[in-house]
């Protein structure tokens, strides 16, 4: 199954629309849900192990990637998807592969700074190390967000909801 609807109705015609959002909503508070049990359960496991110096640096790592990402994200998504809710299906193809360039062009310029502020701030090897690996994750994050876009605006949001849960 492919990410272009061609094939089938317009999603958000009425009659079909509200039961989608109100079952695929549900789907997804439920991922949240899991996403958070799961982050409850791990972090003290991960605060043990990682004693407090090395949760130190994880929370330096991930203070610094948060801002990054929040710069690079920008209200990116909601723009997204109201443009292709709205476009004919050529729009919506153009659209995401612009949507994927913009966030790779994006994505490098956040984790270039992320990268440039380590090295300016003089942090050691692990931490530098830790913010190279999250740049990484960062990039697979904006493009899973390039993708998300369509599937949201195609209110498929029980595939949403379970990538919610694999992304946890």
């Amino acid at each position: 199954m492919t990410l272009d609807e061609s094939t089938r109705g317009d999603p958000l015609a009425p009659g079909d629309a509200g039961a989608k959002v109100i079952r695929g909503g549900g789907l997804r508070a439920g991922a949240h849900v899991v996403g958070v049990v799961s982050g409850v359960i791990s972090a003290p496991l991960v605060i043990r192990h990682l004693g407090v110096e090395g949760y130190g640096k994880l929370a330096v790592v991930t203070s610094i990637m948060f801002v990054a990402t929040a710069l690079t994200e920008g209200g990116l998504a909601n723009v997204a998807i109201r443009r292709y809710a709205t476009g004919t299906p050529a729009e919506r193809r153009s659209l995401i592969g612009a949507l994927l360039g913009l966030r790779v062009v994006l994505t490098a310029i956040g984790a270039s700074a992320a990268l440039a502020l380590g090295l300016a701030a003089g942090y050691d090897d692990v931490v530098m190390g830790g913010l190279a690996l999250a740049c990484v994750g960062m990039l697979a994050n904006s493009l899973w967000g390039a993708f998300h876009t369509a599937l949201v605006a195609q209110l498929r949001l029980t595939a949403v909801a379970a990538l919610e849960i694999v992304r946890a």
